[in-house]
């Protein structure tokens, strides 16, 4: 890995010359961003995958559906189409990417599209739906063509005081400089006790600008829910998942959470990590399958994400799917509450009310 990583630097010095001098470009308004006539909040982070971006962008839609016309936009990452796609309740993953396709399952009456441009998706978005003026970006820190009222960074606690490279000899697809145009930075999936003394260290770490706000977040894990008829059934039955042997299946980016949370109170873990936004298979139920029934008996349950049911939950998928022990972890995130202003109160200010 070494010297893998030792073979790429001429590479990564080429790409981290190349943002960074786009960068520059538009610090100095050689570059423009385009301005749409409504509040936009972009979402995003430096480092590829793993920050919690989705239950971030849950949260804001949830926190800001109450006075404003919330509409998301998402480039959709991995999907099999180009330009322009609303996202509709039958959307496909192919059609619309796992994230867009997972919040169309957890936001009723959700107005959304994708776009790789999101300055022509942005005003094609108002056009279909004209009562919306708030867009929120997912995963569009880099993506600076659009204006943004609120930019949103990520940063992952574990990552923090970390040697991190630029692609692609590591993980970051900027340099970390780039932080300096956030204007609030969440630090996610923190402790959920988290004392000062920590916070203080981070936040003499990260040396922000006095314009700049730090908030922090922590993951909480809702109730396991059965989602295939053969995990619906076991419940019906005395289940105790204390008392399973449990397959945790994540196809994200970092799954230690996740793992951790199970481990806490399952009987017995096995580990089936898939890569991140992984396009799931028959082959892949098959191979669960296998795992999950010895002999026609029952040996383990599945438990997996919400980012991974909204793949697997495809029709062509339905027949395998409903015969194997399927349930769900879903997750919400939280912000610490010793903040000098609350991460609601910095959001609902600077976008004021409908």
């Amino acid at each position: 890995m070494f010297i893998l990583r030792l073979l790429l630097l001429p590479i990564t010095f080429l790409y981290s010359l190349v943002m960074r001098v786009r960068n520059w470009m538009y610090d100095r308004g050689i570059l423009h961003a385009t301005k749409v006539p409504v509040k936009v909040i972009s979402i995003g982070n430096i480092a590829i995958g793993g920050t919690g971006k989705s239950p971030l962008v849950i949260y804001l839609h949830e926190l800001l559906s109450k006075t404003r016309q919330v509409a998301l936009l998402s480039r959709g990452y991995k999907r099999k189409t180009k330009g322009f796609q609303l996202v509709k309740p039958n959307s496909s993953v192919d059609q619309i990417g796992d994230e867009p396709k997972q919040f169309s399952q957890v936001i009723p009456d959700l107005k959304m599209a994708v776009c790789e441009d999101r300055v022509e998706g942005a005003n094609k978005l108002l056009n279909t739906f004209p009562e919306v003026n708030t867009i929120i970006l997912d995963d569009a820190y880099q993506h600076r063509a659009i204006d943004r009222d609120i930019n949103i960074l990520l940063i992952d606690y574990a990552s923090i005081g970390q040697k991190e490279f630029v692609l692609p000899t590591g993980n970051l697809r900027e340099p970390k400089t780039g932080s300096k145009r956030a204007d609030a930075v969440v630090i996610s999936k923190t402790p959920s006790i988290f004392s000062p003394i920590e916070r203080r260290r981070i936040t003499e770490m990260l040396k922000l600008y006095g314009n700049q706000h730090l908030f922090f977040s922590y993951i909480e894990f809702k109730d396991i829910y059965p989602f295939s008829d053969a995990a619906k059934l076991l419940s019906k039955d005395g289940f105790d998942i204390t008392q399973e042997k449990v397959i945790a299946l994540s196809g994200i980016a970092n799954n230690a959470t996740f793992i951790d949370h199970l481990s806490r109170f399952a009987k017995d873990v096995e580990i089936q990590p898939m890569p991140d936004h992984h396009h799931y298979d028959v082959a892949d139920l098959v191979e669960l399958e296998k795992k999950c029934f010895v002999f026609g008996q029952l040996k383990k349950i599945i438990v997996t994400t919400e980012k991974d049911i909204a793949k697997l939950s495809q029709d062509k998928f339905l027949p395998i799917i409903k015969t194997l022990p399927i349930f769900v972890l879903p997750i919400e995130v939280k912000f610490h509450e010793e903040e000098n202003i609350s991460f609601d109160k910095y959001i609902l200010d600077h976008v004021g009310s409908n």
